[in-house]
C-alpha cells in the first residue's frame, strides 16, 4: 500500500496475510497446502492439543507454481493429529 500527498511525503505500508491451511485428500494421502505469502513458514504437528511440543514436520513444502501455494504431502495415520503454521 502506499499514499503520496501533494507537497508532502510518501508513506509506505506492507501487510503480510495471514495464511490459511487446506487439507485436500489426494490418492491415499491428504495434501495440506497455504497460499504464498512473503514470509516463509514453518509447518508443525501435536498429537494432542493439550500439550506444547509441537514439532517441524520433516517433509518440506513445495512450490505448487500452478496455485501458487506450498503443498506438503503427508501419509495418513491411524492417529489424530493437529497440524499449525508458525514464523521460524
Amino acid at each position: 500500500m502506499v499514499a503520496v500527498a501533494n507537497g508532502g511525503g510518501i508513506w509506505t505500508s506492507q501487510i503480510t496475510p495471514t495464511p490459511s491451511m487446506n487439507i485436500t485428500p489426494t490418492n491415499s494421502n491428504l495434501t495440506l497446502s497455504w497460499t504464498v505469502p512473503s514470509t516463509n513458514f514453518v509447518m508443525q504437528q501435536n498429537l494432542d492439543l493439550t500439550t506444547t511440543n509441537w514439532t517441524d514436520v520433516m517433509n518440506p513444502p513445495v512450490l505448487n507454481l500452478t496455485n501458487l501455494r506450498d503443498e506438503v504431502i503427508l501419509s495418513p495415520t491411524n492417529s489424530s493429529g493437529f497440524y499449525r503454521l508458525k514464523t521460524p
